[in-house]
């Protein structure tokens, strides 16, 4: 099942957008939006001549080149429409600060030229049947649908969370509340996409006269027989799979076209299930999270103590490229060695390598695959049928085999251990700080303001600026309201005052000091684009950012810069 690269490109775009590129509010433009909405068509218009060049031989170059830049297009035109096409103001300005319509809005532009993308994919391949093609339409959107989930069930949970201060503040407001958070959001998904995999895919019971020889085999070897089932994807893909890496839900998935290039075999296809229910006894799934997520996740929280302000942006991108080479290597030879481990399972488990060994021979000859190629997760089928041939033959290597396998076991193990240890002390360090933020949020001005002055100096050189503004905007919230309150019915007093205020600054010690006072400005409900405007500038200044200062003051006098900004923006 082939990933779609470009529109999780374009998921990336979404992500990254708001760092890169600035927003400016009220900026939106219907003319901006008309002009560039085309350009979301490119997309589809290059994979649509790229499939009428593929009916050409002499054309089948081009076509690819045609196709690639498609799958390039899409992640370009998207941002084009995000950022000078204005949607992502116009998506502030929609959303009326709902993050669930925010989320389906700034997805729904992306969404709509990939279902155009696909369906131009699907009904252009005339060598596809009527009824081949609805199914590979159905698996290639379901697969869109997976990716989008996630991103919609965020964004729906931090509504439900507003107006919870203290949850909020927890969660958001401190780094184990955040990390413990994320986890929990990792270990719902473990439930729910296999479940929406199944819906979605339309998962269906094991075809005769093989399927019920496949559920045996699969409850002798102690997986739930109900639980094995098949994928309908136009004879497409031929593959199996493990879905899901808890106990329950979990779905051994046999593809149509993998039952129908081993359908005469059947002991072979034995073996392809004795190969995925090893992955799960062996705990593959589940490993491949902890090693690649949660351990990456719970090692994050010390990157406030590392210092990444004004140093040269080659410091940034070269450990980030280092790092993704290593975790390539990492995940490549994780990857190739659970291949291995799967297939000696099954051998073990069948009485011997030969059904494993049939199967991947099979699969080799039908996807015409290079017997001595790998990829990513798979090791070459040479070596494969090699290991298994000597996990067969060689009592030796056999012990080899389940030494290594124990100590990558103890390998995660040990890393796990020390992720915990780091996540744990980089809590505790941080806590004085968080403490002061966590008690602001939930409207405890009097216990932030003590326990920001316990802190002293000792602050983590990762978050040193942010500290500095929170302290600024601690000192002028406790100059409006002493005594703190509930958020609710601060906000709009915050807001009155913190503009009022903010002007006198501004006109008077200029916009570095004003500052604080107009982001409690921007806490009312209706978010002016007016004063977020004002606050950029102000935060332009802080920066030193001459450029962006410029740029943020030519947008307030287009949105109509009031009578007593006019001595700062002019008119």
């Amino acid at each position: 099942m082939n990933l779609p690269i470009a529109f999780a490109l374009g998921l990336l775009v979404l992500a990254s957008m708001r760092d890169w590129y600035l927003v400016l509010p009220g900026s939106g433009s219907l003319v901006d939006a008309l002009v560039f909405a085309p350009a979301l068509l490119l997309s589809p218009l290059l994979l649509l001549i790229a499939r009428r060049k593929s009916r050409h031989t002499r054309s089948r170059s081009m076509q690819r080149i045609t196709a690639g830049l498609a799958a390039v297009a899409l992640p370009i035109s998207y941002a084009a429409f995000l950022g000078p096409g204005t949607w992502l103001d116009w998506t502030d300005q929609l959303s009326t600060g709902s993050y669930l319509g925010g989320a389906a809005l700034l997805l729904a532009p992306l969404i709509i030229v990939e279902v155009l993308r696909v369906i131009t994919e699907v009904f252009l391949d005339k060598s596809r049947a009527p009824a081949d093609s609805t199914a590979c339409l159905r698996q290639r959107l379901s697969l869109r649908v997976v990716f989008i989930v996630p991103w919609l069930m965020l964004a729906g949970s931090a509504d439900l969370l507003r107006g919870h201060a203290q949850v909020e503040a927890l969660l958001y407001g401190t780094s184990a509340g955040l990390t413990l958070m994320t986890l929990g959001f990792v270990v719902v998904l473990c439930v729910l996409m296999p479940l929406l995999f199944r819906v979605c895919f339309g998962l269906r019971r094991l075809a005769e006269p093989a399927g019920e020889q496949l559920r045996a085999t699969a409850e002798v070897l102690s997986f739930p027989r109900r639980q094995v089932l098949q994928l309908d994807t136009g004879l497409r893909i031929v593959n199996a799979l493990m879905l899901g890496p808890l106990p329950w839900p979990r779905y051994l998935v046999l593809t149509d076209g993998l039952l129908a290039a081993i359908g005469p075999d059947v002991s072979a296809l034995k073996g392809v299930v004795a190969h995925e229910v090893g992955h799960a006894k062996a705990g593959h799934p589940a490993m491949m999270i902890l090693g690649f997520l949660i351990v990456p996740l719970l090692l994050s929280n010390a990157l406030p103590w590392f210092d990444y302000a004004g140093h040269d942006a080659v410091w940034y991108v070269l450990p980030a490229a280092l790092a993704m080479l290593l975790a390539w290597r990492m995940v490549r030879s994780v990857g190739h060695r659970f291949e291995h481990e799967a297939d000696v399972l099954s051998a073990v488990a069948l009485g011997g390598a030969e059904p494993c060994i049939r199967a991947l021979e099979r699969v080799g000859q039908v996807l015409q695959t290079d017997p001595h190629r790998a990829s990513l997760l798979h090791p070459s089928e040479a070596r494969r049928v090699a290991v298994l041939r000597r996990f067969n033959e060689e009592p030796a290597f056999r012990a080899r085999f389940a030494a290594h396998g124990l100590w990558l076991r103890r390998a995660l193990v040990a890393a796990l251990l020390f992720a915990v240890l780091v996540a744990m002390f980089s809590w505790y360090a941080i806590w004085p700080i968080e403490r002061a933020i966590y008690s602001y949020r939930v409207g405890d001005f009097g216990g932030a303001r003590i326990a920001a002055e316990a802190v002293g100096t000792k602050i983590p050189a990762g978050v040193s600026n942010e500290w500095e503004s929170f302290r600024q905007e601690l000192e002028v919230a406790i100059r409006i309201a002493p005594l703190g309150g509930e958020w609710p019915v601060l906000r709009p007093q915050m807001a009155v005052v913190g503009w009022h205020r903010g002007v006198e600054e501004l006109l008077s010690l200029g916009p570095a000091a004003a500052r604080p006072w107009f982001t409690l400005a921007v806490e009312d409900a209706d978010r002016d684009p007016l004063r977020r405007s004002v606050l950029l500038y102000c935060e332009a200044a802080s920066a030193k950012d001459l450029d962006r200062m410029a740029e943020v003051a030519e947008h307030v006098r287009r949105l109509g810069v009031p009578q007593e900004l006019v001595p700062v923006f002019g008119n």
